[in-house]
């Protein structure tokens, strides 16, 4: 009696929404509704609902527009009360504009309890600061000349960054090689599949002939998205600058190796006369006089 009493104090002064449900199934077994059992004073809160208009209630009563909801609340519920262990996720509470992150574990077959914590504060400051982020990225992309896409496996385009996509236009349905080179087949230098057979970086270089022909240093990171599928983000940083000076620092490096080996070879050859004949030759007189 005391254990119960502890957890309903418990359950009454929780400040996450709390409801402990009983999963419905149709002939088949499969989860068609669920009925809440218990809420607590936080989910009332949450709900702007009232107990009495919630306990013993279907949720397909309490929330009519259930199945409009982006995630699929039955199934994911019924999977977990089917003993799917537990499951963490967030989600958006569409009619109180909030963002929630949702606990559910099932203590016995076909039922759950739920917890819900508000942290809609926490994904506004993350979305800021996400924003932050981003305008400083790209003031450094600008700056730098760089730019960002991304590429699956089979070379199509899923992102290309907004200072692209002014030059290159929409990326949607398009292959890398032919967005960005107008050619018919890949690079032939290309580190995509360098990168996804290694699972290692691959660094190469790129001319981009729509650019005037500037060229580019291209890291290509291989990674796996949400569904565990891999593709690569490629930075792209302009070099271009930089080749220029190597290939001036080359020029002069040949030339002077050239002039060097042109005066070895006229100084071997006794190619300049010693001062002293020189002279002598000029002043007419003979050796020794």
């Amino acid at each position: 009696m005391g254990k119960t009493v502890n957890h309903r104090l418990l359950l009454e002064n929780l400040p996450d929404a709390f409801a402990y449900i009983q999963i419905l199934t149709d002939g088949e077994g499969s989860p068609v509704d669920h009925l809440f059992l218990e809420v607590n004073p936080a989910f009332e809160k949450m709900t702007g609902l009232r107990k009495e208009q919630i306990r013993g209630k279907k949720a397909s009563e309490v929330y009519p527009r259930l199945a409009d909801f982006f995630l699929d609340w039955i199934g994911t519920y019924g999977r977990v009360a089917a003993g799917e262990g537990s499951v963490c996720f967030d989600s958006y509470y569409e009619p109180g504009k909030r963002w929630y992150e949702i606990t559910a574990y099932s203590d016995a077959p076909g039922y759950l309890a739920v917890f819900f914590r508000d942290i809609t504060e926490s994904k506004l400051y993350a979305a800021k600061v996400l924003g932050e982020t981003t305008g400083r990225l790209r003031q450094v992309l600008r700056a730098t000349r760089s730019s960002i896409d991304i590429i699956d496996c089979d070379y199509n385009l899923l992102y290309v960054d907004e200072h692209w996509q002014a030059i290159y236009g929409p990326p949607e349905g398009r292959k890398c090689y032919e967005y960005f080179k107008e050619r018919r087949s890949p690079c032939k230098n290309c580190g995509l599949p360098r990168a996804l057979e290694t699972k290692k970086v691959s660094i190469s270089e790129q001319v981009l002939p729509r650019e005037g022909h500037r060229i580019v240093e291209c890291h290509t990171v291989p990674h796996q998205n949400e569904r565990g599928e891999w593709q690569v983000a490629e930075f792209k940083v302009d070099i271009t600058r930089r080749k220029e000076l190597e290939k001036n620092l080359e020029y002069r490096l040949r030339f002077e190796k050239m002039i060097g080996d042109i005066s070895g070879s006229f100084i071997g050859a006794g190619g300049i006369p010693r001062a002293s004949s020189t002279r002598q030759r000029c002043s007419g007189r003979p050796r020794g006089a």
